[in-house]
């Protein structure tokens, strides 16, 4: 009887345990979404400013 309250206090430890492991591995969506969008936005703008530049020089060119 000892023995088997024993093995269910570690048994509850162990739940216990993954309970706490679970919050640590889950991440928010929302987080994961607003990176993603970021880089996104990020990557737009860098194309945008390489076309800008690009009739820059363009511009150029023909002024000379």
């Amino acid at each position: 009887m000892v023995f088997d309250q024993l093995q269910n206090s570690i048994a509850g430890n162990e739940k216990l345990d993954d309970w706490q492991q679970l919050t640590e591995k889950m991440q928010n969506p929302f987080t994961i979404m607003r990176r993603w969008l970021k880089f996104e936005i990020l990557d737009i703008e860098s194309i945008i400013d390489a076309i800008d530049k690009s009739t820059a020089v363009e511009k150029k060119k023909i002024a000379k």
